[in-house]
């Protein structure tokens, strides 16, 4: 029986439904709570909860988290509304976590809304099943520029944002991210995937995905995307830092990487074999400086196999791959399974 409700500070959901808000509702008073993680989240819970926001009954809440869920594309977009109209309801958040359906509606909201107060912020949304428009679920160039402007007393953060190569756009979304002057904490999911590639050229050979097609030069491309070495991994880390000790910021401590889409191509997903080698070299890297003028530690937090016997020295095995290898990394005949090295960022000096 419950007489009356309560005041709990903190609740955290690992599922949340539209029920569960109406039930929590009567037995504590929303407006009291100060920190709201509800995981997996229904769009009409998120719509309860938006309601409830606009009518001033979340407003102690510092700390917001959800990962509003969506069956197809028409509850994706109807689930980036309601985050949005929750988002702009409620007080500017100290820290936010957002994931799954979520789209720029709730990334402006974000910037616009709470910028000012974040001091923390998750901001990761879901691959669209349908493997095109990127916009939806990465941070362009713009958008990153957007947050270093609106968001200076950010102290940590996570966010997808695309890997191209090393190319002018990617090097600007380190720089912008470098500009906020007390970063000290940063996961990247580097995006690898192909959204589309143009025509292909006359008598261009193909890679066989099992019962799919790419071209040989779209593999090779993604291959070279997807190789992330501990040299590639610091001088991410030396962008940002350079950046920041120009912009007069403090010391950014630690910068965490992980490839992800690795095996995408539009509508294709790679097989067993040919996904082997982009995610042999998509490796994920964790670097930190212990001290401002301390030495910087780079360490590998992820392989695709610890013990590397499990594959063979002739690795890749298959002749249309192990050509694509070799012709991106030449080297003397054997044990190629570490004959790969990352490409360097535009403009750097490693």
């Amino acid at each position: 029986m419950v007489h009356g409700r309560g005041s709990l500070h903190t609740l955290y959901f690992e599922v949340t439904s539209k029920l569960r808000i109406h039930q929590w509702c009567g037995y504590t008073d929303f407006s009291k709570l100060t920190k709201l993680h509800l995981g997996d989240t229904a769009i009409d819970a998120v719509q309860v909860l938006a309601t409830i926001g606009e009518g001033g009954g979340l407003s102690s809440l510092s700390s917001l988290a959800l990962n509003p869920d969506a069956k197809n594309g028409e509850q994706a977009i109807a689930a980036d509304g309601f985050v949005s109209r929750l988002l702009r309801a409620i007080k500017p958040q100290q820290c936010l976590e957002l994931g799954k359906k979520i789209g720029d509606g709730a990334w402006r909201a974000v910037t616009d809304h709470h910028g000012s107060s974040l001091r923390e912020l998750r901001f990761v949304p879901a691959r669209r099943s349908d493997g095109t428009d990127a916009d939806s679920f990465v941070l362009s160039c713009d958008k990153i520029r957007l947050l270093s402007q609106n968001c200076s007393r950010l102290e940590k953060l996570e966010l997808r944002v695309f890997r191209s190569r090393g190319d002018e756009d990617e090097v600007d979304i380190y720089r912008s991210l470098g500009r906020l002057p007390r970063l000290k904490r940063i996961s990247l999911i580097l995006e690898c995937s192909v959204i589309s590639y143009p025509d292909v050229r006359p008598g261009e050979p193909f890679i066989d995905m099992g019962g799919w097609e790419i071209p040989v030069s779209i593999y090779r491309a993604a291959l070279i995307n997807n190789a992330v070495d501990s040299v590639l991994a610091q001088s991410i880390f030396e962008t940002m830092a350079t950046t920041r000790a120009h912009a007069g910021g403090c010391s950014l401590v630690t910068l965490k990487l992980k490839i992800d889409g690795a095996c995408h191509f539009g509508l294709i997903m790679a097989d067993s074999e040919t996904r082997i080698p982009l995610e042999w070299v998509g490796q994920s890297w964790l670097v930190r400086r212990d001290s401002p003028d301390g030495d910087i530690v780079v360490q590998n937090i992820n392989s695709l196999v610890d013990d590397m016997d499990v594959l063979k020295d002739d690795f890749p095995e298959r002749d249309d791959l192990k050509a694509v290898w070799v012709d991106v990394w030449p080297g003397s005949p054997g044990d190629r399974r570490n004959q790969w090295h990352s490409f360097p960022l535009v403009g750097s000096t490693n």
